[in-house]
This record gives C-alpha cells, structure tokens and sequence, in this order.
C-alpha cells in the first residue's frame, strides 16, 4: 500500500460512534455497549424464549438424542461421517453438559440464536463504526427474521445457531485485522481457523464466504483507496480466506462428495444448458423474494386460531408487547441519519449496508440453488432461509434508515415491526407446543396399547398425527420406548409412512 494511504490506514481504530455526533446520549450510548446488547438478548426472549419450557423434541432432534442415549457423544463422529464428517467437534462441547434434557436444548439454542445475533451486532460496527443504531436495527431484525421458523427444533438449530455465530466472528476478526496493523497477523489467524471450522462443519454458510472480500474492500475504501489499488489490496487480503474456501470446495466435491443431495444443478447444465439456466434465473428471483421480503410479509399473516388457541393469543401478547419495550428502551437513544452530519455522510454508508445486505441475500442462496432444494416459507423447507437471515435484517435496517429520516417515526415504526416479528415467532413456538403434546400422547397410547411390540416390528401408519416429525423420526423413539437398554446399533423397530415411502423402500 502506498504511503499516504498506509498512513491514513494505520491509526488507531477509529472512535466508535453513535448514528449522530453532537448528540450525549448517542456517546453515551456509543461508549457502553451493555444497552444494545441487553436489548437483542431481551428481544430474544420475548420472540423466541417464552414457551420454552413446554418444548421438547422435534424431527432430527429425536434421533440425534437417542444416538446420544445409545452411543454416548462420541457417537456423533460415526452418525456424521458420512456428509458431515468434521461436525461432531461441536457436539463434543454440547452433549456431554446439556444430555438428554428438551430444556437444556432449548435454552441452549436460545442462548445461540441471541450470541448470534449480538456477533451481527458487532460486525455491523466494526464495518461501520458511527453507525450503531444500524448496528443495532440490523441485530433486532436478525432475532426476529420470520423466514426461519425452525428454532424449537433446538438440538438442532443450537449447534448450526453457535456455527453462525463463529462465522460472524470470523468476519468480525477480519475487519478487525483490518482496523489493526500492529496485529494483522493475530487477528487474520483467529479469522481463518473459525472460518475453516465452519465451512467444514455445515455447507449451509458456504456462500456467505463470500460477503468478505466485499467487507474488506468497503473497510478499504473508508481508508483512501479507490480504482484499480482498492481492487489489488482487497484480492491480496482476501487471498487467505479464498485458499480455504476453494479446498472446501474441492474437498466437498470430490472427496465427501454430495451423499444426501446431489448438485442438480450442474447435472442439469449438462443435459440442457439453456432451459436449466432459464429456470434457474426465474428460481433465483423467487427465492430471494422469498428470504426477504416475503419472509417479513410471512409475519403479517393472522394466526391460526385453531392451534394457537386462548393461551397462545395471550402469549402473542405478552410476546408483542415485551418485545415493544425493550425495542423503545434500546433504540431511544439514537438518531435517525440526516442528509449530512459531522461524521461524515450517513446515507451513504446506509446505502452501502444496503449494497451489502443485497450480496449477502444473493451469494446466500448458493447451496440451496447448486442442489435445487424448494426454498419454502413452510416446513420443513423454510429451514432454507438459514444463510439468508444475514442479508434479510441487514437490507431491512438499512432499508428502514434511509426511507424514514424522522427520528420518532423511524423509531415507531422499527418498534412495531419487530413487535409483530416477535409475536409472530410466538405463535410459531405454540404450533410446536401443540405438537409435543400430540407427541408424547401418541407414544403413551402406543406403549400402554400394544406394550409387548416384538422386536423386528416394522409400524406402517397410513397417517402420522404429527406436523414437526417424520417416520423416520419417530422410529427414534419408538426404538426408545420398546427398547429402553438396546446395547447393538442394530435397531428392533421400524416406522414406516405409506404414502412417503409406497413405491419406495415400502415396494408394495
């Protein structure tokens, strides 16, 4: 980097400031993080934490903790080594302190999904330094995305919450390595190793690697450099990050290979280019719909008052407007940008977050477009919306901050969206409750009904009374129930649903 540039780069990291200098609260605000934070962990808990001791188990969660009762947390490694061979180091950490406990997982995943988004939090700030209320907007509207309505599914979502978690600490170290010449070194180190952990742990934030280079290069640009200088010192930094990426690729591709979805995609190309690319463009378009703004439209529906009930009415409510609250508490103190400030031009960095919340949606969709997987606001395909809940909250704050420049009114109506947004998901978590009472009532008629099932049963059900759990699923458990101290891998029972598996495993 030339001089004057380096010069102008190598300071100290500039003072984090508010959305508006010249205002006290705002530094006030600005110089002690524990209110923003407070607010996401609080709206965490009114969205997503206040049924949560009426959860349980749900879909992979049942046979991922019954592996847990019979081959013990090492066990993973042999559950995993299939597609996922490198994941079980995190359940390394989980399983031997939480167990077999529903509530241990659920807290567990809310605690991930609030670390998460407080990391966002905190990477919209390096990024952007006099821009902490987007920081913050960007942090509610990530605990809220009404795309992804997965999270009781705690088990789960906890570790794939904890790995999004050390993706955005990743590029947290990036920016910082950035901010900080003197220990470049250090912090690109601790950058790469959780970025190498991730991607070979959970392909579903592979695109978002991509994000960086973008990071970088606006991280740069704040700098001094432009053209053809911006370019180079952006490809150099990212360089590292990219080997990674690419040996990922390739190790994906050639050695672990695709084992549960093939990439349809490019089997696609290969027969008929043009029709696949075609429809491959008209997918794009309405799966990013899809994990943005259709996502938040999603939120808006009426309940459904045929499961959520009196009970869970009262819960939206308590939801709604603890949520109102703690949103007023936490955005009061800053301003709404104005056309311009002491701190430089506000809408321009809102368009830049705008910019990069546009890439991030668009690069997100990479394993979700490479095998075609139906990316669906409903279960279980909404699970899809995963990589896009970066890029969706950080379009929506950035979006809200340069459509409303009135502070009160941008204040409002943020207030009352991510109300909505957290008596939505709600609403959601009473669909599941429902369900683990269907659940446990359907394995306590089956054992007292047919308490002598013999060992080699398969259970063919022409209908399961379940929304969140599948035959295979429930063989999980049925396994459990009936064989409580099974010593062998070789499972006694079966589940088995005649109309997904007819034609199938089930030949006639």
């Amino acid at each position: 980097m030339p001089a004057p540039a380096a010069t102008k780069f190598q300071g100290k990291e500039p003072a984090i400031q508010s959305m508006h200098a010249n205002s006290p609260s705002d530094s006030s605000t600005a110089a002690k993080p524990v209110r923003p934070i407070a607010a996401i962990l609080g709206l965490t808990v009114f969205a997503h934490g206040l049924l949560i001791p009426w959860l349980g188990f749900y879909w992979d969660d049942m046979p991922k903790s019954w592996f847990l009762h019979l081959l013990g947390p090492m066990g993973f490694w042999k559950v995993y080594q299939v597609d996922r061979p490198f994941l079980p180091w995190i359940y390394m950490l989980t399983t031997p302190v939480i167990g077999e406990s529903p509530l241990g997982w659920q807290l567990l995943e809310l605690l991930a999904r609030g670390i998460t988004a407080v990391g966002l939090w905190w990477v919209v700030c390096l990024i952007w330094p006099r821009r902490r209320g987007l920081a913050l907007l960007t942090g509610l509207f990530f605990v809220v995305y009404p795309g992804f309505l997965q999270g009781p599914i705690s088990l789960i979502y906890s570790h794939y919450f904890l790995l999004y978690a050390l993706f955005l600490a990743s590029l947290g170290c990036s920016v910082k390595a950035l901010r900080n010449p003197a220990r470049r070194g250090l912090w690109t180190g601790a950058a790469i190793t959780a970025l190498t952990l991730v991607l070979f742990s959970f392909e579903y934030l592979v695109g978002l690697e991509l994000v960086r280079p973008l990071v970088i290069g606006l991280v740069l640009r704040q700098s001094g450099l432009r053209g053809r200088r911006l370019l180079t010192r952006t490809v150099r930094l990212w360089a590292p990050y990219a080997v990674v990426f690419i040996v990922y690729l390739l190790w994906r591709s050639l050695v672990v290979q695709f084992p549960t979805y093939e990439p349809e995609l490019f089997v696609g190309l290969a027969v008929a280019p043009v029709a696949k690319l075609g429809g491959l463009l008209t997918r794009v378009g309405v799966d990013l719909y899809l994990g943005s703004i259709g996502s938040w439209l999603n939120a808006l529906r009426p309940p459904d008052l045929s499961i959520v009930g009196r009970a869970g009415l009262a819960v939206m409510g308590l939801a709604g407007a603890g949520a109102l609250a703690v949103v007023l508490w936490g955005l009061l103190p800053y301003r709404t940008p104005s056309a311009r400030s002491a701190d430089g031009d506000p809408r321009a960095d809102l368009a830049e977050a705008a910019a990069l919340g546009g890439w991030s949606l668009i690069v997100a969709g990479m394993p979700v477009w490479t095998t075609l997987l139906p990316l669906r606001l409903v279960f279980p395909w909404d699970r899809l919306t995963l990589p896009f809940m970066l890029g969706a909250s950080l379009l929506a704050a950035a979006g809200l901050l340069l459509l409303l420049r009135d502070r009160l009114a941008g204040i409002g109506v943020a207030a009352i969206l991510l109300s909505l947004g957290a008596a939505f998901h709600a609403s959601n978590a009473m669909a599941f409750v429902r369900d683990w009472d269907r659940y446990t009532s359907f394995i306590s008629q089956l054992t007292e009904r047919v308490p002598g099932l013999e060992p080699g049963t398969s259970l063919l059900m022409d209908d399961i009374p379940l929304t969140y759990s599948t035959d295979n699923s429930l063989t999980a458990p049925v396994n459990w129930a009936y064989a409580p101290n099974l010593k062998s891998t070789h499972m006694p029972y079966l589940v088995v649903s005649i109309p997904m598996r007819l034609g199938g495993s089930l030949t006639s």
